[in-house]
């Protein structure tokens, strides 16, 4: 059995991507077992610009994710274009090692706040290829619900998976935050 500790909050933090995280990200996404549940478009090899490009968008909400001090990975929330209060949540924990330590529940958890607390939305969105099962439980532990499923969406590792659509909105998720608090 595997000994894993879990980090604590105070050893996560999540601040302005740098142009010297840029290298390490392209890093994380080349590593396939990364990768492998990733949008299509991260199932080819990424040339330094385009990881620079996913990481500098003009977007509004986009942060590295900072470990114990080094650079883990990427999360945000996209505005979902014509529907006013809602945006789409990403995140990608690129460090194998630091996966089951219970940072992207920590990560999502830090999102959500800024989302409903300080953007003032009435819901973000997310959606995971299903075999991801790290992904299936933290949205489900910050009281995500899912609202569908787009089947055989993406090939992933010899067949096709259906892609789990879920969402959480303010009037949901205010009353578990105060109970968390």
């Amino acid at each position: 059995a595997r000994n894993i500790a879990f980090m604590s909050a105070s050893s996560i933090a999540l601040r302005a991507p740098r142009l010297e995280d840029v290298h390490l990200y392209a890093g994380q996404l080349a590593d396939r077992q990364v990768s492998r549940w990733l949008d299509d478009f991260c199932q080819r090899p990424l040339t330094l610009a385009q990881v620079e490009g996913l990481m500098f968008q003009d977007i509004w909400c986009r942060w590295a994710i900072e470990c114990e001090g080094a650079f883990a990975g990427l999360t945000g929330l996209e505005p979902n274009r014509g529907t006013g209060g809602t945006a789409r949540h990403f995140i990608v924990i690129g460090r194998p090692d630091l996966w089951g330590r219970g940072i992207g529940t920590s990560v999502l958890g830090k999102v959500l706040h800024h989302a409903f607390h300080v953007l003032g939305l009435r819901r973000v969105a997310s959606d995971y290829l299903e075999p991801n099962l790290a992904s299936d439980v933290i949205h489900r532990r910050h009281g995500f619900v899912e609202e569908g499923r787009l089947g055989q969406d993406s090939w992933r590792e010899g067949r096709w998976v259906d892609r789990i659509l879920v969402s959480i909105l303010r009037d949901d998720y205010l009353p578990r935050a105060s109970d968390e608090a």
